[in-house]
């Protein structure tokens, strides 16, 4: 018989060098999810120094938070995608006026 520990077959954890270091990661927990918050988003800022890594937490619900409180998931998840899609925005805008010369292979 196990001793009811679970773990991932393929950890996030092994994966973040992979990601973007401009890529920001939100994480979405239940109050009271048996997931254990605290090592996860403490490891994910210490890999990703210097990127942006948000945490929330939804009180008065368990693991399932998407249906549980579906209303505050998605205004957690709507304003991650705003705040990406400014990003971008800002990053274009910022570059606009700066051309760079065509490389030999363009002509």
């Amino acid at each position: 018989m196990g001793s009811g520990f679970q773990c991932a077959k393929h950890p996030m954890e092994n994966r973040l060098p992979a990601l973007e270091p401009g890529i920001p990661i939100t994480f979405i927990y239940g109050a009271n999810s048996w997931i254990v918050r605290e090592p996860g988003l403490w490891i994910v800022k210490k890999r990703r120094n210097g990127s942006t890594v948000n945490l929330h937490v939804i009180g008065g619900n368990g693991h399932h938070v998407y249906a549980d409180k579906v209303n505050k998931f998605n205004k957690i998840v709507l304003g991650a995608c705003m705040e990406t899609d400014n990003r971008k925005s800002a990053a274009a805008t910022a570059r606009v006026g700066h051309h760079s010369p065509p490389n030999a292979s363009a002509l």
